[in-house]
């Protein structure tokens, strides 16, 4: 799992760039956390709190991802298939004092900003996602050009 923006599709990093560019202005220090992910990455974070620890250890090794202690054998994701496996999407975390911030204001501020380039925001998968009602994901951005899951698994991609 990367970090790196720059393997971010064109069109979606322009816009993380530029969201991360406007946060920072306005005094948000944001860090990407997560871009693109192999199928295996996903499926080892998805397994995560709904199969047993060792399981759990043994996809992530098989991802190349550190083992986990099983008190954090939690769910990570609810998606076994993600926007990030077609570099359309980005975590991120917003730090205060030196450590990663809980306040929702802050992701919400966050969010603002990148919707104004066009980005979907998880804070509002309820409401933005038809068929997600699941609530907040308020560290993860996305940007898709209104393509769904579906016809990105076709091969479509944003122009």
């Amino acid at each position: 799992m990367t970090r790196d923006v720059n393997v971010l599709l064109p069109v979606a990093r322009t816009r993380c760039l530029a969201g991360i560019d406007r946060c920072r202005n306005e005094g948000l220090d944001i860090r990407v956390t997560s871009t693109l992910r192999t199928a295996e990455e996903q499926y080892a974070l998805f397994a995560q709190g709904r199969k047993p620890y060792g399981t759990v250890c043994y996809a992530r090794l098989v991802a190349k991802l550190p083992r986990i202690e099983p008190n954090e054998n939690v769910t990570v994701t609810k998606v076994l298939t993600s926007i990030h496996q077609f570099a359309l999407a980005w975590d991120f975390a917003i730090i205060v004092d030196g450590k990663v911030s809980s306040d929702h204001s802050l992701y919400l501020k966050a969010g603002v900003i990148f919707e104004g380039f066009g980005c979907v925001w998880g804070g509002r998968f309820g409401e933005t996602v038809p068929g997600r009602g699941d609530g907040w994901d308020a560290g993860h951005c996305q940007y898709t050009a209104g393509l769904t899951l579906d016809a990105l698994k076709a091969g479509k991609r944003p122009k």
